[in-house]
């Protein structure tokens, strides 16, 4: 625990937590090798990851939503391709079918609109 506070400059209460078990502790790790920001991955293995296994009654080390996915996930909202909100929704899909963000967001052709010119032609499109 006080390795996590240290390394991963979390909370003492994030760290008691990831660290409950040596699988969710392992599982933070393999992510946080792979993802920077240590607190929004915490917040999501704590909060979504946590909710959906507890939920199905499954371990960590059965979760359909591996370090690398979930990390591929969180990329897509730095890189402003999902909102957070959108993030949620596209985390339970992942949990259910098993596949990748990229390929749900690709699927389900949802994106968070950036881009001010194709937002006002999105617009025009709407009011026409």
């Amino acid at each position: 625990k006080e390795r996590f506070i240290k390394v991963y400059q979390i909370p003492e209460y994030d760290a008691e937590i990831l660290t409950s078990s040596k699988a969710l502790a392992d599982y933070y790790e393999k992510a946080s090798y792979l993802y920077s920001n240590a607190k929004i991955l915490s917040n999501w293995i704590m909060g979504e990851l946590i909710r959906y296994l507890n939920e199905e009654k499954i371990e960590i080390d059965e979760s359909p939503i591996s370090p690398e996915k979930l990390v591929a996930m969180l990329k897509l909202i730095d890189k402003g391709v999902i909102s957070g909100k959108m993030a949620k929704n596209v985390f339970e899909k992942m949990f259910k079918t098993g596949k990748d963000a990229p390929r749900i967001v690709k699927e389900s052709g949802i994106t968070q609109i950036t881009d001010e010119d194709e937002l006002f032609e999105v617009i025009d499109k709407v009011i026409k």
